[in-house]
Formats: C-alpha cells, structure tokens, sequence
C-alpha cells in the first residue's frame, strides 16, 4: 500500500510539473480569470462561466472544485485555442493552501474577490488576516491586468491599491463601475434587478432564490464587461443559469414540498442572509432544517441557541440535526405552535419529517456538507408511502402528574458484550455497577437489558444498565422510562467524557451532549436536554483515533485511577438523588 501511495504521489508531481510547463509554454492565448473569497466563487464561476460562453470559447473549473489539484487538471483541459479559463481559487484546503504556488501555476490575468466573511474563522482568526490571504491574488495580476473588486466590502475594496493594473469595482450600496439597484427577491419569485455597466442598465431576471446572490451576478457581469461581452447578452446569459446544488437551489418533491437546499457550508456569518430570505419568503408554513454552524469564536451553545431564537420568531418549526441539533430544544419560541425536534443524524430527522411535512411547505436545508442533508432529497418518500415509523413522529417526553414521588432512573451508559466492559465508553455501566453493590441491588434481566430496584434516603430508584450500544442508547432508554413513568428530570445518565481529564468526575444538571453520541441519543429520544448526567473523564491522548479509543482496554496503570473516578461517581450520583418531597415536584 506504501508503494502504491509513493507512486500516486510521484504522478500528481509529474502533472503538476507538466501543466506548470503546458500552461507557461502553451496556453499563451487564453486569460486565465481566478475568483476567490470567502463564499460565492462557485456560483460566480458558473455565472460568470455563462456570460463568456455567448461570445468566446474556453472552458470553467468542474463543479467547486478549486484546490491545488483541482487546477491541474483544470488547466491540462484548456486548448491553446480557447479565449479563456475561469476558475475558483481557495486558500484552505485542511489547512492554509500558500496561494503564490496556486497563482504562479495558473497565471491569472483577471482576478475577482467576492467578498470577506468568517468562513474558517478556526484557521485565520482575523478578518484582516482572511484579507490579506485573499488579496495574494489582487497582489498577483501583471500590469495589464484587471482586479475585479466587491466596493460593498470594505477588505475587499481596500485590495485596489494591491493591484498594479486596472480595477473595476462592483457593488449596490456604494458607487461602483458595475451596480445593481430595483432588488426583488421574494420566494416563490426569482432574484430579479437592473444592472448598470458602461452607461448602460439591463434587468436581469434570474433563476437564483436569494437577494445574497447579488454580488455574485454582479461579478460575473463585470468579468463580461472586462471581456468585452455586452450587457444585454450577459443579462440573457444569465437567466439561464440554474442554482448551482447546494447553494439556495430549490427541489419540489411530486408531492408539493419545496426544499431549499443550502447545504454545502453553514458559516455563522452567513446566518443573516438565511434570516432574510426566510422572512421575505411566502409560502404555508416554512421550515427550516438547521445542521452544523461552523467558523465563529465564543461559546457555541449560546451563539447557536440565538440562531434558533430567531428562527423561530420567522418560521414554523426547526428541526436539529447533529451535534448542535439539540440547541433548538432550549430556544425560546415566541408564539405557540413553533415546532422544535432534534435527532442525532439525518436519517432520524427523515423518518420524523416524512410524517409532519405537508403540500406546499418550503423547508430550508442548511448545514454543512459533512451532515448530508442533501440525504433528505435523495431519499424522499411522498406522503402517502410513509413507512409507519414515519407516520409517528417522537414527541417531547410527557411529565408525570405533580402530586406523586415517582421512581428516579439511573443509567450506566455502556455497550453490551463482555468484551467492552473494561474500556472508556463502559465506565458509566461499571459506576452503576459500584452503586448498585452499595445499595445491595439485585440485577434482573428483561427485554431491555439489566435493571435493578433500590432506595436512597427514601427515595425510590431504578438502576439500569441496557442491551443498546452506547451510541444508541436513546430510545431504549426512553422505553424504560415511560414503563415506569419516570419523567425525564428525574433520569440520571452516568457516561464517558473524553474532554476530562482521566479520574476527573464532573455533575451536569442539563445541556448539551457535548459531543458525546450516546447523550445526543438520549436528548433526541426525549427531546429535551434537561437530563441529569455524571460524567467521568477518561482523557484522551492527543494522537489517538476517538472511536478506537473508547473501544480500547484500560491499561494496569490506568485501571486504579479510573475505578477510584467510578467510586467519585456514585457519590455524585447519590448527592443527586432527589429527596421524594422534592421528586414530586419536578
């Protein structure tokens, strides 16, 4: 496998050297315009793309591609006859990407800047850092070159003074040689504005859902002006352009749902433009489908339980998906009849949706690629073919009566087999096993796994240690739960933390899962995060893979410095226990 990797390596060398060479020695005709910035370089790239394509011959980057590799092979699919090559450029790839070795390989000539945001904030940290990686670009054009500029954008437009050629400027709020003014943009309507260029103004009626989308048709018709293609052919040329996947790009299933998918990243910057659209849209109920919202400092739970507040002071119901799916559930909804449900991954949130969508609905998918929820269109079934898991949607936990005491339930998080029970993801099953022997409990198996009945101070309390692995835990868990009417306050889950250091114990009274799948199943089964959780930290070395990890036997050396965390951990749950007088009142 070593040597195959060494030779897949050598060869992309070889390529990147022969079109170094191919485009230095060979393409000497075609203008090689490069677009980057923190979003919009793929559809300005189509737009722009379209507008060329009514009077000139030359070819575009594929899809959104736009990594060092990705121009390779873009710029060895460029003929010595064709007038132009328009491609996207990024500076991230897992980390930094040097642009001068991007630049030195494709040459630009025209060089276009969308716009700067806090998309991969992790990695820049600073908005001005984000600029002057960016303006590499500007900095790169020769002489007679043209640097196509955002005039909205006040890093963008401080870039002109980088270029040692011709800018040309673009924008809607502030004066610029290509402009936009008359913005209509109103689901179900098409984005739609006049655009004035060179004493000049055309409407341009797009395909495109979101007034976001200005700037981008903005650019695009600016790399035609600088090309020499008229306003009214790429007015035209632009109209016929379709929203590219991902990117506010509308699907209506046969059944009359309209989903809007924009779901190829989520950076928080953009939320805005997301609120926007939402509430200038017209349709019966709208909905949004939120993910993962990436690239912005501060605490997330907070920052993300805004995003869901104001949500749900716009649409009809937010549906979470994944690891920040369940700050929905503590946002506060302004008006009744707001719908709030959070699943662990995207088929769950499938199942759910197949039986709450309706004909005519707009549901807004946005998130980043990694959540597949593009998994949703793919996979749609029409109403009337819901599978009867479908047809019954989770609905958030009852509570019990006020008047009674009620059972307490105490969970040991853990998979089942034998062979885990010595690993980090079983230490809540072990410290549920060091309780049970302090209570004098006896095991008991039945349908769902072990239980065990015992009292404290008291207090009536059920010990469980279930069949469902770790990461599944869940909706067994909520089955147990409801058999014996146990309200979700009065549950205590006891689990793993890799993010505490080995023989830490921390007590939490509600909140997120922290990452941990087997909490996120417990918080979507019941949906609501207001479970009580003892969590023993188990470390994690800095090199190791999470999910061998958790699976991996403690080592002599760690065993005692865990089984004293265990013993830590029994005391905290016990400290937890609420007393019956108190217990009947949750």
């Amino acid at each position: 496998m070593k040597s195959v990797s060494v030779v897949r390596t050598l060869g992309r060398h070889v390529l990147h050297a022969g079109a170094r060479s191919y485009r230095r020695l060979v393409l000497r005709r075609p203008v090689f315009i490069a677009i980057t910035g923190s979003c919009g370089k793929t559809t300005t790239k189509e737009l722009a793309a379209a507008v060329l394509a009514t009077r000139l011959r030359g070819t575009r980057g594929a899809g959104n591609g736009n990594t060092p590799w990705h121009l390779v092979r873009n710029i060895l699919r460029t003929r010595p006859q064709d007038q132009y090559s328009v491609l996207e450029l990024a500076g991230l790839s897992d980390t930094v990407i040097p642009l001068e070795g991007p630049l030195e390989l494709i040459r630009p000539k025209i060089g276009v800047v969308t716009n700067i945001g806090t998309d991969h904030y992790t990695v820049f940290k600073d908005l001005d850092a984000t600029a002057a990686h960016k303006g590499k670009l500007v900095a790169a054009l020769p002489a007679d070159g043209v640097a196509i500029l955002n005039a909205d954008d006040p890093r963008v437009f401080g870039m002109r003074s980088r270029c040692q050629g011709r800018v040309v400027t673009f924008g809607s709020t502030n004066p610029a040689d290509v402009s936009a003014s008359r913005v209509s943009c109103d689901w179900p309507d098409r984005l739609s504005l006049d655009v004035s260029c060179g004493g000049e103004t055309a409407r341009v009626q797009t395909q495109l859902c979101a007034p976001h989308l200005v700037p981008d048709v903005l650019a695009a018709i600016a790399v035609g002006h600088v090309m020499g293609i008229p306003l009214a052919a790429a007015a035209d040329a632009i109209g016929r352009v379709e929203p590219f996947s991902g990117r506010m790009e509308p699907v209506t299933t046969p059944d009359g749902i309209t989903f809007m998918r924009d779901d190829q990243k989520a950076p928080m910057w953009t939320i805005p433009a997301t609120l926007d659209f939402l509430r200038r849209a017209r349709a019966r109920r709208k909905i949004v489908v939120l993910g993962t919202i990436s690239d912005f400092p501060g605490n997330p739970g907070r920052k993300c339980t805004w995003v869901n507040r104001d949500l749900l002071e716009i649409v009809d119901g937010v549906i979470g998906v994944g690891l920040q799916g369940s700050y929905c559930l503590r946002a506060p909804c302004p008006r009744e009849g707001r719908v709030r449900r959070a699943f662990t991954d995207v088929r769950e949130a499938l199942g759910f949706l197949r039986g709450f969508l309706e004909p005519d609905d707009l549901v807004l998918l946005k998130g980043s690629e990694a959540d597949q929820l593009d998994l949703i269109v793919r996979e749609w079934t029409p109403l009337g073919e819901a599978t009867p898991a479908a047809s019954n949607p989770p609905e958030p936990a009852p509570q019990p009566p006020d008047d009674r005491p009620g059972l307490q339930l105490i969970v040991g998080l853990g998979n089942p087999e034998p062979r885990f029970a010595d690993t980090p993801h079983n230490v809540g099953q072990r410290a549920v096993d060091l309780l049970a022997d302090r209570l004098g409990a006896t095991w008991v198996a039945d349908d769902d796994g072990l239980t065990a009945v015992a009292s404290w101070q008291g207090a009536q309390l059920c010990l469980a240690k279930l069949r469902a692995h770790v990461n599944d835990t869940g909706h067994q868990l909520r089955r147990l739960a409801e058999r014996h009417d146990i309200a979700p306050a009065r549950c205590i889950a006891v689990l793993d933390d890799v993010h505490l250091a080995a023989g830490v114990t921390r007590r939490r009274e509600n909140g997120s899962s922290g990452g941990h799948k087997g909490m996120a199943s417990i918080i979507t089964a019941f949906q609501t995060e207001g479970i009580r959780r003892v969590k023993i930290g188990v470390g994690k070395p800095a090199d190791a893979d999470l999910a061998a990890f958790v699976l991996r036997r403690f080592t002599d050396e760690q065993r005692p410095l865990i089984e004293k965390a265990c013993e830590d951990a029994v005391e905290m749950v016990l400290q937890m226990v609420t007393p019956p007088r108190a217990a009947g009142r949750q």
